[in-house]
């Protein structure tokens, strides 16, 4: 990961370690129940928003619940 790409750059790399995670391991997202998100910073937990980051510039306010329901399904998770 590289500090400089910022919110976008993380966000790619996490897309991929996903990915490659996922072919090396013979599974589909469709295998997958949930996947959590830690951030080490100040989060408005009902709406899984990041309140402030101080270390990577462009994640103020970036909806991380969103961002993983983008890739998961509607809710951030799939039930089985």
């Amino acid at each position: 990961m590289v500090r400089e790409d910022g919110s976008q750059g993380i966000l790619r790399d996490i897309s991929s370690m996903m990915a490659e995670t996922l072919i090396s391991a013979e599974h589909t997202l469709l295998d997958i129940e949930k996947i959590g998100i830690g951030f080490g910073g100040p989060l408005n937990i009902e709406k899984g928003v990041v309140l402030k980051s101080y270390q990577i510039a462009g994640w103020d306010g970036l909806a991380l619940k969103t961002m993983g329901a983008g890739t998961m399904g509607e809710t951030g998770h799939r039930s089985k």
